[in-house]
């Protein structure tokens, strides 16, 4: 998608606000003092609309005390026409191309088509990114969305009201493209993409909690618990600080099966740990999850541990279960002991050709555990439970 004009002079909102012309700032150093740049931004924003001197003013000074308040204005005005018409780095007239007009003591900055104005960028690309399915095409879009969203919407203005709903907006479109981008490279099984994408993501925004799972999840995939473990307990700790909000329980989950996996938690602490509406939102989530991904699927294995006089139960059999279900399931297979006899796991996309080996590989880890000749097991797995 050639959505990136190559043109000479841009408009640069992401990551802070600045005009460039062949990609170098025209500004001065320190040349805008802070309402200066409030009022360029409030231009950009307000680009080629006319403005009202008072609207101007309730926005952005309304608790100002000066004295005339229409002459100040006047006065920012004309600073900002000499930057753009001589009083810049390059000592060049961009007047023709951005200029503040006034009409009748109303405001308006005129900006030419040939300016490039990295929102309207970002709007087009976006609003294509959702249609892409090739690994190609996908993996391209990320690296010019990441060209474009350099940092949060004007990240440089004191201005909650106007440029924090801006803010918001800007940064809540990026995350659920991201997340798409992401979702796509993961069915794709692009999981050193999905890394350093996320990675990359992290500089700019840290927080997205769905964002930071799929990443966790990736880690966990690759065999790098140590760094999901790492990544989690830094999210956690950042939640705490800044949003005073504890991990959701998606990711807490994700962790508590890290730490099952490495023998430094168990079953029911995990569990334990969370209550009903957490289990609830994990399960919906997951199920969301696996619906919308093509072709995946679950099903349900049921493991019982058989006496042949039929009269007594296997000494420490809770134990037993959870250590054959370990043993002998796959990463993204999830189990529960059900009861002294009976285990059940949901095995992650596995079919009907696969189903003996499963079989076979969870008697095999029992009888190795519990040699016994008195006790056998009966392993059922049902297919038509499959979630598709």
């Amino acid at each position: 998608m050639d959505s990136v004009k190559n043109a000479d002079l841009k408009i640069k909102t992401f990551g802070g606000t600045d005009i460039l012309y062949r990609d170098k700032s025209i500004l001065y150093e320190k040349q805008l003092t802070p309402r200066l740049r409030s009022l360029l931004q409030y231009f950009i924003i307000n680009r080629n609309k006319w403005c009202m001197p008072a609207t101007i003013i309730d926005e952005l000074w309304r608790d100002s005390d000066f004295v005339d308040e229409k002459k100040v204005l006047r006065t920012y005005v004309y600073r900002l026409r000499s930057v753009l018409a001589k009083d810049n780095e390059p000592k060049k007239d961009f007047s023709g191309q951005i200029n503040i007009l006034s009409s009748n003591g109303n405001y308006q900055m005129s900006v030419t088509d040939d300016v490039e104005i990295d929102t309207d960028i970002f709007q087009r690309l976006t609003d294509y990114a959702t249609s892409l399915h090739t690994y190609r095409e996908i993996l391209n879009m990320a690296d010019m969305l990441r060209n474009v969203y350099t940092g949060h919407f004007m990240s440089d203005s004191s201005d909650d009201n106007i440029i924090g709903r801006l803010q918001n907006n800007y940064l809540s479109i990026y995350c659920v493209v991201m997340r798409d981008i992401l979702t796509k490279l993961t069915y794709l099984e692009q999981y050193d993409d999905v890394i350093n994408i996320c990675e990359a993501f992290f500089q700019t925004e840290d927080l997205d909690d769905t964002i930071n799972c799929i990443y966790i999840k990736t880690l966990i995939e690759k065999g790098r618990t140590n760094d999901a473990s790492r990544h989690y307990n830094f999210v956690a700790k950042k939640l705490r600080e800044v949003l005073q909000v504890e991990p959701s329980s998606e990711m807490s989950l994700l962790y508590k099966n890290i730490r099952i996996s490495d023998g430094e938690d168990t079953l029911e602490g995990a569990l334990t740990s969370l209550n009903t509406n957490h289990i609830k939102s994990i399960v919906e989530a997951i199920v969301l999850e696996k619906m919308e991904a093509k072709g995946s699927g679950y099903s349900i294995l049921k493991l019982e541990i058989l006496n042949k006089s039929n009269k007594k139960t296997v000494e420490n059999a809770n134990e037993l279960l959870k250590s054959v279900m370990v043993s002998s399931l796959r990463r993204r297979d999830v189990y529960a002991v059900l009861d002294e006899h009976t285990a059940v796991a949901i095995l992650h996309e596995a079919n009907e050709n696969s189903y003996e080996l499963i079989k076979n590989r969870v008697s095999e880890a029992f009888y190795k555990i519990y040699p016994k000749k008195d006790e056998k097991i009966l392993v059922n797995i049902s297919p038509a439970v499959n979630i598709t």
